[in-house]
C-alpha cells in the first residue's frame, strides 16, 4: 500500500547480495514522504532451514527514497543533486535566492525529477548576459547516457542581474529520471527553470482542462480544447476601389471566398449599413469615403465570424504652392494631392511626378497653369510678372500699394512720394527680400500724386490715385 492505494507488485525476488532481503518490484513509482506498508498472508516463503516466514499486516516501511521534484514544478538552479564548473552568486531577481554564474561550455548540473504523466510540457528558463548562450536539457539514465529532451538560446539582456524569461516546449516520459542541464555556449547567468503542466496534443490548453487531447496538429480550438470549425483569413479576396473625385460617392468593396458556403456579409460604416448572402462573391457600390467594418459569417456555424476594418479613400485636395526666388528668374513650385501634374507655363506643357519642381520664368508676362489627371481636382492657375520696369498695384490705391520691382540686384531702393504741388508726402529707402516692395499709404488723403523709384538704371515716376 502507498499513502493507502494498493498497489501491483510486479516480481518478488531476493537481493544478491543479502540474502535476508525481499525485493518488491513494483508497477508504479513512489517518492519520497509516501507511506508505505507491506502485508503479507502466504505460507510460501521459507528459509534455508525450512522455516516458514510468519504472516503480517501493514509492515511500516522506512522510505529512504531521494527527494525528486515532481513536475510540473519551478526548479531553482541552485538546488541542485551535483553540479560541474559553475559558480554560485545572490541574485537580485525578483524573488531572490541565488543563481548559476561562470558558465562555460561542458559545464552541467544534475537534478532528480520525478513525472507523473508522459506529455508535452512548457519549459521556461530565467537568463541574463551580455552575450547569447544555449543550455541543452537530457534525461541521464544508470550508465551515464544522456537522450535528449530540448535545446533552446539564451537573449541578451545586456546586464548580468537584467532578467528575461525564454520558453518553448518539450516531451517527458512517465518516471523518475535524473534531468541534466547541460551549458552548451556559455556567458550568461542563470536563475531558474519552470515545467509547466502537460499538453500532450499541442494545441495550447493544457492538459488538466483539455476535454479533446488528441486534437490534430493545427487544429484551432476553444477554451476546452476542442477544435472549432476555422477558416483561413486567405480564405477570403478583398478588393477596394476609392472614390475618383472627391464627393462623388463611387467607391466600391468586392468579396470573394475560395470555399464554397452559404455565407452571410454585413457591411457597417458611418451612416451606411447592409446585410447580404453570397456563396462565391459579392460587392458593395457607391460607397462614400470612409472607414468600413465588414463581418462574414457561415450558416451553420454559429461560432464562426471573420471581420474586416477597410478604408475606402478619395483623392486629395490639389495644394500648389509657387513662390518666386528673390531677385531672379526662378520659380519654386510644391505640388501635392495628384499623382501626376500637367504644368503649363507659357503655352509649353509637360509632365511631373515630382513634389516640388523650380522653373525659370522669362521676362514680361508669364501664365502658369497645374492639373492632374483627374479634372474633378480643379486647375491652379498664375500669372507672373518678371520685367526691369516696377509695376505698380494695385492703382487706384486704398491701403497697401505694391510694386513688383523685378529683377533686380539692389540692396536699397529709395521710394517718394509727392503732391501735385511737388510738395514731399511719403520719403523711404527699402532693403528688398523679395520682387515685391509693400508701401503703407493709409494716412495719406484721397488724390492724385507722383511716386518716384529710383534704381540704378534710371528713375521711374508714376501717377497714383488714392481714394
Amino acid at each position: 500500500m502507498i499513502n493507502e492505494e494498493e498497489k501491483t507488485v510486479t516480481s518478488v525476488t531476493t537481493d544478491p547480495l543479502r540474502d535476508r532481503i525481499i525485493v518488491l518490484n513494483l508497477e508504479d513509482f513512489f517518492l519520497l514522504g509516501d507511506v508505505i506498508t507491506v502485508s503479507y498472508t502466504g505460507t510460501t516463503i521459507e528459509s534455508q532451514s525450512n522455516k516458514t516466514l510468519n504472516t503480517f499486516t501493514d509492515l511500516i516501511i522506512n522510505n529512504i527514497a531521494p527527494q525528486r521534484v515532481v513536475i510540473p514544478a519551478l526548479i531553482q538552479v541552485e538546488d541542485y543533486d551535483f553540479m560541474e564548473g559553475m559558480g554560485l552568486e545572490d541574485t537580485s531577481d525578483e524573488g531572490g535566492g541565488q543563481n548559476l554564474g561562470y558558465t562555460d561550455p561542458g559545464d552541467y548540473a544534475d537534478y532528480s525529477i520525478f513525472v507523473p504523466q508522459t506529455g508535452l510540457y512548457g519549459i521556461k528558463l530565467r537568463i541574463a548576459g551580455f552575450s547569447q548562450g544555449q543550455i541543452g536539457l537530457y534525461t541521464v539514465d544508470e550508465n551515464a547516457v544522456e537522450t535528449e529532451l530540448i535545446v533552446m538560446n539564451t537573449v541578451i539582456t545586456n546586464g548580468w542581474q537584467t532578467w528575461e524569461t525564454i520558453a518553448d516546449n518539450l516531451t517527458i516520459e512517465k518516471g523518475i529520471h535524473t534531468l541534466r542541464m547541460r551549458i552548451l555556449t556559455g556567458g550568461f547567468n542563470f536563475n531558474w527553470m519552470e515545467f509547466d503542466y502537460p499538453d500532450s496534443d499541442g494545441d495550447g490548453v493544457l492538459d488538466d482542462n483539455d476535454d479533446c487531447q488528441n486534437t490534430p496538429e493545427g487544429a484551432i480550438v476553444d477554451v476546452t480544447g476542442c477544435e472549432i470549425f476555422s477558416l483561413p483569413t486567405e480564405n477570403y479576396v478583398l478588393a477596394v476601389y476609392s472614390e475618383t473625385c472627391r464627393s462623388q460617392n463611387n467607391g466600391s468593396i468586392s468579396v470573394s471566398a475560395e470555399a464554397n458556403y452559404n455565407y452571410t456579409v454585413s457591411l457597417n460604416g458611418e451612416n451606411y449599413a447592409t446585410t447580404e448572402t453570397f456563396s462565391s462573391d459579392i460587392s458593395f457600390e457607391n460607397l462614400s469615403a470612409g472607414t468600413y467594418v465588414l463581418c462574414i459569417t457561415i450558416d451553420g456555424q454559429p461560432e464562426y465570424e471573420q471581420c474586416f476594418t477597410i478604408v475606402v479613400i478619395e483623392p486629395d485636395e490639389l495644394i500648389i504652392n509657387a513662390d518666386r526666388v528673390a531677385n531672379s528668374s526662378s520659380l519654386n513650385i510644391t505640388l501635392d494631392g495628384g499623382e501626376v501634374y500637367y504644368i503649363t507655363l507659357n503655352d509649353e506643357t509637360f509632365m511631373t511626378d515630382e513634389s516640388a519642381i523650380e522653373l525659370s520664368l522669362s521676362t514680361g508676362t508669364n501664365t502658369l497653369s497645374i492639373k492632374t489627371n483627374k479634372e474633378c481636382q480643379g486647375v491652379y492657375e498664375k500669372t507672373i510678372v518678371v520685367g526691369s520696369e516696377p509695376i505698380l498695384y494695385p492703382n487706384p490705391v486704398q491701403d497697401m500699394l505694391f510694386i513688383n520691382i523685378g529683377l533686380t540686384n539692389l540692396t536699397r531702393i529709395p521710394v517718394e512720394i509727392y503732391d501735385l504741388t511737388g510738395k514731399l508726402i511719403v520719403s523711404k529707402t527699402y532693403s528688398p527680400t523679395s520682387n515685391t516692395l509693400s508701401i503703407d499709404v493709409s494716412n495719406i488723403e484721397s488724390g492724385f500724386f507722383i511716386l518716384k523709384i529710383t534704381t540704378s538704371e534710371k528713375t521711374h515716376n508714376y501717377k497714383i490715385i488714392k481714394q
